[in-house]
């Protein structure tokens, strides 16, 4: 398994994306969770929430039933009430793996 860290250019990039204030601490707009969803159904709740998933990543999908989204923490919330699953915070530093980064 690979460590990533965040970068202080990944969270620029996020926050240029998302429009958040550079005195925003990360963890207001970047928080992890594991899903307990398959990929298909996270790719299909993102889609179907449109701009209220706007600012939430698929990271990483460990098997058939978990993935792990990140992005806005009220955002995750909801795609994870979407998905009618639990879901677990996780601790994590993987802006790397989204694409504004």
């Amino acid at each position: 398994a690979h460590t990533h860290h965040h970068t202080d250019t990944d969270i620029s990039a996020l926050r240029k994306a998302w429009g958040v204030p550079d005195d925003a601490p990360v963890a207001s707009f970047w928080a992890g969770f594991a899903v307990q969803a398959s990929r298909a159904q996270v790719e299909a709740a993102i889609k179907q929430l449109g701009t209220a998933a706007s600012c939430v990543r698929l990271l990483i999908v460990n098997d058939t039933h978990t993935c792990i989204v990140a992005g806005k923490p009220e955002q995750c919330k909801a795609l994870v009430a979407h998905l009618g699953c639990d879901a677990m915070p996780i601790e994590q530093g993987m802006a790397g793996h989204c694409k504004e980064a």
